[in-house]
């Protein structure tokens, strides 16, 4: 039987990861950071916070707001694992438009050269 983690952790690598050095914003309960993307996909995103002081924990939800070319992207999040000033990200909730929104934000970072 498969529990919920090893759930997780399958569903989390059966999304293609696109390696993306970007900018992005979050919120926070009325507080924001910068940030920088380190990798995307369909589920979530792995984020470098370099703000040493900041209340995000696991569970924490959050808006991120990315910055790919001239197109702004906004996302509801949820923390998932927390190391060190990395945070990895997963999506919530996910509709049909979120879904569109990012298949566009993901097809704009394949035709970016690496």
């Amino acid at each position: 039987m498969v529990n919920a983690a090893d759930r997780e952790n399958m569903e989390r690598r059966a999304s293609e990861r696109l390696h993306h050095r970007g900018v992005c914003t979050l919120q926070h309960n009325g507080a924001s950071w910068s940030a920088y993307v380190i990798n995307i996909s369909e589920s979530g995103a792995l984020i470098a916070l370099p703000e040493e002081e900041h209340p995000l924990v696991e569970g924490s939800k959050l808006k991120l707001d990315l910055k790919i070319e001239d197109t702004d992207a906004f996302f509801e999040a949820e923390v998932v694992h927390k190391k060190e000033h990395y945070l990895g990200l997963k999506y919530t909730p996910y509709s049909d438009e979120d879904s569109a929104k990012l298949a566009h934000v993901l097809s704009l970072l394949k035709l970016l050269p690496d």
